[in-house]
C-alpha cells in the first residue's frame, strides 16, 4: 500500500515537471515567433540605417545606411577609412577611400546585395521545426539597453537582446572565449528617416578616379 502511495507521488511530481516544461517551450515558441515575425518585418524594410560596434575591439564602428535600393556603408581596414556605395537597381558600386581621395568605380555587378539585417537566426532557416527546437534550448528572459526593453534570448554559446517593441538586434554576445569579437552591439537605429539625399551616389569631383573589374 505504501509503495502505491510512494509511485502515486512519484508520478505526479514528474505530471508537474512534464507539464512545467511544456509551458516553458510553449513560452519560448511564441516568443520566438514573435521575435522572428518582428525581424522579418524588418528585413522587408527599405529605409533604415544602424550602427555595429564590436566591444572590446581596436576595430571602428561600421556604419550603415539603406535606401530604396541604394547603400552606403562607412568601415575601416587596416586603419583606412573606406565608404562603399552601392546600387541594386543599376547594379553599379563605388569604393572610396576619403583619407587619399581615391575612388574606385566598379562595373555594373550582379552580385551585389542589400546590406545585412542581423537577425536571430537567417530568415532562409526559417521553419516551425527549427523555431520548435530553439525553443527546447532557450532560456528567455527581460532586460534593458539604454531604456529600451528588449528580449534576452540565451541559446547555447550566445545571448541575444532583441528590442521588443520591434525586433531590432541590439546586442549579440559569444561565449566562447576564443572569438575575438566576443560582443557586438547593433546601435543607432533607424527607419523610414532616410532621404535621397543620405544615399546620393558620391560626387567624386577632387578623388583620382580608377576603374575596377
Amino acid at each position: 500500500m505504501e509503495d502505491k502511495k510512494t509511485l502515486k507521488i512519484v508520478s505526479i511530481v514528474i505530471l508537474i515537471i512534464i507539464i512545467i516544461f511544456a509551458i516553458y517551450v510553449i513560452r519560448n515558441y511564441f516568443i520566438l515567433s514573435k521575435i522572428i515575425k518582428m525581424q522579418a518585418a524588418l528585413a522587408e524594410s527599405n529605409n533604415f540605417s544602424y550602427t555595429v560596434s564590436r566591444v572590446n575591439s581596436d576595430q571602428e564602428d561600421t556604419e550603415i545606411y539603406y535606401k530604396d535600393g541604394k547603400s552606403i556603408i562607412i568601415y575601416e581596414f587596416n586603419e583606412t577609412p573606406f565608404i562603399k556605395w552601392s546600387d541594386l537597381n543599376t547594379k553599379e558600386s563605388i569604393l572610396l577611400n576619403a583619407a587619399e581621395l581615391e575612388a574606385l568605380v566598379n562595373k555594373p555587378d550582379s552580385s551585389i546585395t542589400r546590406p545585412h539585417m542581423p537577425a536571430l537566426i537567417a530568415a532562409e532557416s526559417d521553419s516551425t521545426l527549427l523555431r520548435l527546437g530553439l525553443s527546447f534550448i532557450s532560456f528567455i528572459s527581460s532586460d534593458e539597453i539604454d531604456n529600451k526593453k528588449c528580449y534576452v534570448v540565451h541559446m547555447g554559446k550566445s545571448t541575444f537582446y532583441v528590442k521588443k517593441e520591434n525586433g531590432a538586434l541590439l546586442k549579440t554576445i559569444n561565449n566562447d572565449k576564443s572569438s575575438s569579437n566576443s560582443v557586438i552591439e547593433y546601435k543607432n537605429w533607424s527607419f523610414n528617416a532616410l532621404t535621397d539625399e543620405n544615399v546620393a551616389k558620391p560626387n567624386l569631383t577632387g578623388f583620382t578616379v580608377t576603374s575596377g573589374e
